[in-house]
């Protein structure tokens, strides 16, 4: 292989080319590294105006969760209670960085004393401010000025969209509290459609222009300790369900919404008594569960979770 590309975490020019087109039908070279194994993009998604002039369009991601709002299955609620002992209404700061359409803040406002978050997105920013009272910047992190610190600051499907990741890890620890932590979630290289069943066209629509990296455990953890970090937990998560799962591999194509993909879906009418059908949905939730169960504790998982302790 003959490319000028060099790992942008260990350095080593040993890369192989594992996908030529992503989503969209964009043709670029997603690259692993054959010594620490990162997962990214060629150069030229790195280039600045590239970059500008994706986030300066219409991008903003907006989950179609309203099914799953406030039920055991919302992925916000989830991610809260991840971090539950860390959060507390009569005293806790947040800072959250990349905050979208303030699904995170609609679950943590109540949990926490202050809320903080970064957008770049205008209409997205003016909602958090509106929603939930918070304080918001709209610059890129290395051109905010804070002078407060605070117990928590949480970068949730973020850091995979970072050029510069190990820059951005250093400075926003400055803003953990001695004793507090950085919470971070990417999307999972490991995801089991990409890795472990390799459903046809999957690749095509994991692989993106707005992710520039893409992580897994031993590469999350290695990017930290790089930025100097020493005290974490890394761990996975599986968010969609066993039906998302089965329509992939069955269909090669994804479901309508995140409201059927992150459940046990039963799909068609059903004509049964009730209780016959709360005891297929109880039997099916089970099984649904215990597959996730299964996934996570063999490495597989659609994303890849850090609590990084801010301690000597």
């Amino acid at each position: 292989m003959t490319m000028n590309e060099t790992c942008r975490l260990c350095g080593s020019k040993r890369l192989d080319i594992i996908c030529r087109r992503i989503k969209s039908g964009i043709d670029a070279n997603v690259l692993r590294c054959q010594d620490c194994c990162l997962v990214f993009l060629e150069d030229k998604f790195f280039e600045p105006k590239r970059i500008a002039e994706l986030y300066q369009g219409s991008y903003q991601y907006v989950p179609s969760l309203d099914e799953l709002v406030g039920t055991p299955h919302d992925p916000y609620k989830i991610k809260a209670e991840r971090i539950a002992q860390y959060l507390d209404p009569a005293q806790t700061s947040l800072f959250e960085i990349g905050a979208g359409s303030g699904q995170f803040a609609r679950v943590v406002r109540d949990r926490v004393k202050r809320l903080v978050c970064q957008e770049f997105n205008s209409d997205q920013a003016d909602s958090l401010r509106q929603l939930y009272s918070a304080e918001v910047y709209t610059e890129g992190l290395e051109e905010i000025v804070l002078e407060d610190v605070f117990d928590v600051v949480v970068y949730l499907h973020v850091l995979e969209h970072i050029p510069d990741p190990l820059a951005w890890l250093r400075q926003t620890m400055s803003y953990v509290k001695p004793g507090g932590i950085l919470y971070i979630e990417v999307p999972n290289v490991r995801d089991p459609l990409l890795s472990l069943y390799r459903v046809s066209g999957y690749d095509q629509m994991y692989f993106r222009q707005p992710h520039l990296f893409y992580y897994d455990q031993n590469t999350l953890r290695l990017m930290l300790e790089r930025a100097g970090f020493k005290h974490m937990k890394i761990g996975v998560d599986q968010t969609y369900s066993l039906t998302n799962h089965l329509h992939w591999t069955d269909c090669k194509t994804p479901q309508p919404s995140l409201n059927v993909g992150y459940r046990f879906h039963m799909s068609g009418e059903f004509h049964g008594s009730p209780e016959l059908r709360k005891d297929l949905e109880s039997g099916f939730y089970a099984a649904d569960a215990r597959y996730r169960e299964t996934l996570i504790r063999h490495g597989f998982g659609d994303l890849v979770y850090a609590i990084v302790e801010n301690r000597p």
